[in-house]
C-alpha cells in the first residue's frame, strides 16, 4: 500500500466485476490495463487467452510501447 507506487503503471487483473477495484496508490491515476477475463476466444487462436483493456487512447498506447 506505499503510495509511491502509485507512480507506476497499474497492470490490474479482476474477473467477473463491472470494474476492478483499485489499490489505494492508484485511487487517483486508476488502472491503465485491466486484464478482465482469462477466457475470451480469439478466432485463429485454438486455446482460450486473456482479454484486456487499455485506459486510454490509441495515439497514447503506441507512444508508450514506442518508447
Amino acid at each position: 500500500a506505499d503510495e509511491l507506487f502509485g507512480g507506476y503503471k497499474l497492470w490490474i487483473a479482476e474477473y467477473d466485476v463491472p470494474e476492478p477495484t483499485i489499490p489505494t496508490p492508484w485511487k487517483t491515476e486508476g488502472w491503465n490495463f485491466w486484464q478482465n477475463t482469462s477466457q475470451d476466444k480469439v478466432p485463429g487462436v485454438p486455446k482460450l487467452v486473456d482479454r484486456n483493456r487499455y485506459a486510454g487512447r490509441y495515439s497514447d498506447l503506441v507512444r508508450m510501447v514506442g518508447d
